[in-house]
């Protein structure tokens, strides 16, 4: 490939180029969301053809989508053996200590946060970290806290914004 050559100085190699326009840069991709019709017709093809020929799988399913993106989306989302299982305790650890090293103020990057968790997606580790934030108070609010949570409401709510809502972040 010429390209490789030329346009990109030799930074990737014609293997790279070719990949990269298969898998990513083709307009014909589908990169819509997988929709209910699709995804079970998925998991009719992972199972005749018994997890392995995601080439077949891609084709027959006849929506556009690339081997790798029928690969990817059934790990993440449909196989059981990575979706359904509950998590451990090292886990859980495991999350907290990469989500306090991954993280940028409020910003995580649960696509990186799940590079560092075995057989976790991203939507998994933050629906986790949901649970098990430590800096989430969880239980029955206090007596004080409801009064505190009230006196705050009735206050700001003399400034309500301009649609009539009430900014909650300084309450």
């Amino acid at each position: 490939m010429k390209i490789s050559n030329t346009v990109l100085k030799n930074l990737r190699d014609p293997t790279e180029c070719e990949l990269y326009w298969k898998n990513s840069l083709n307009p014909a991709i589908n990169k819509k969301d997988f929709g209910k019709p699709e995804k079970d017709k998925l998991k009719k093809l992972v199972d005749k053809y018994d997890n392995k020929n995601w080439v077949a799988i891609s084709k027959e399913l006849g929506t556009n989508r690339t081997p790798f993106q029928c690969f990817q989306y059934y790990q993440q989302h449909l196989n059981e053996l990575f979706t359904k299982r509950d998590w451990t305790e090292t886990e859980d650890q495991i999350l907290v200590d990469v989500v306090d090293s991954c993280r940028v103020g409020k910003i995580i990057s649960w696509t990186q946060v799940s590079y560092f968790i075995e057989g976790r997606s991203s939507n998994q580790c933050a629906l986790r970290w949901a649970q098990i934030n430590p800096e989430i108070k969880r239980g029955k609010w206090s007596d004080e806290e409801d009064t505190v949570c009230i006196k705050n409401l009735v206050i700001n709510s003399l400034r309500l914004g301009k649609d009539n809502t009430v900014n909650y972040e300084i309450v």
